[in-house]
């Protein structure tokens, strides 16, 4: 990984049932909003820094096992 590779993601729900019917889903946080709504229930992920780039994604899910 390049050292000057961008986080931007805040972190990963590997697998989910929940947000998709009869589908299996990864979920991406992205850090970062310029809403700022008030009533956000994420407010650790919109003013929080990313923790992942891009590079170490593509390694996470080459490591991830398909069934």
């Amino acid at each position: 990984m390049k050292p000057s590779a961008k986080k931007i993601v805040h972190s990963i729900t590997a697998f989910t049932l929940l947000d998709y019917p009869d589908q299996t889903a990864c979920i991406l946080w992205f850090a970062g909003c310029n809403m700022k709504c008030s009533y956000c229930y994420n407010p650790e992920i919109v003013f929080g820094k990313g923790n992942y780039s891009i590079p170490e994604l593509l390694s996470f899910w080459k490591n991830e096992e398909v069934y």
